[in-house]
């Protein structure tokens, strides 16, 4: 998915260039974050990662994931607002919610065309700092999108569960 890297490539970059701006207007209120993670969703292996600029109790993210299907692959980009519960210690409890596209690429079927969905997500989670610069992450979400038939023009809800665990990289 050369497309999917570029996008995120893109989204890290103009995350990396908004972050320099905001560190010049007040260099103690905001740092930077990475988070690769592992989990699944819905009993479907994924990896991806988080971006995010954080600003004490609320945080602007950019998520990418792939979730490996056995038809399909599942890749959603989002873009959150993450709520600090705590600003300080060790341990943060968050909540989350955003919206973004649900890209879904069949692996197994030749000539089916990637579908693409606009959906909402909305979860928590905790992250766990064992150093100024490094913690872990674990994280629930639950994803909405509706989706149209092609064959009746029918519509439907579908929902999906995520949990992830990974690591935090903070850079100031």
């Amino acid at each position: 998915m050369s497309g999917y890297y570029k996008t995120l490539i893109f989204l890290l970059l103009l995350l990396l260039i908004s972050n320099g701006i905001a560190q010049t207007e007040n260099k103690t209120d905001v740092s930077f974050e990475i988070s690769p993670h592992t989990g699944f969703m819905d009993g479907s292996g994924l990896f991806g990662i988080d971006a995010s600029m954080n600003y004490k109790s609320i945080n602007i993210e950019f998520s990418g994931d792939q979730v490996i299907g056995e038809t399909a692959d599942l890749y959603p980009l989002d873009i959150n607002l993450v709520f600090n519960l705590a600003q300080k210690g060790n341990m943060i409890p968050y909540g989350s919610i955003g919206a973004g596209l649900l890209l879904t690429v069949p692996s197994t079927t030749v000539g089916n065309k990637t579908l693409s969905n606009l959906g909402m997500n909305f979860g928590g989670g905790l992250r766990f700092y064992l150093s100024d610069g490094f913690g872990l992450r674990l994280g629930v979400n639950q994803y909405l999108t509706n989706v149209k038939s092609q064959r009746d023009e029918s519509e439907e809800l579908l929902i999906f569960q995520e949990v992830t665990l990974g690591f935090i990289f903070v850079f100031e």
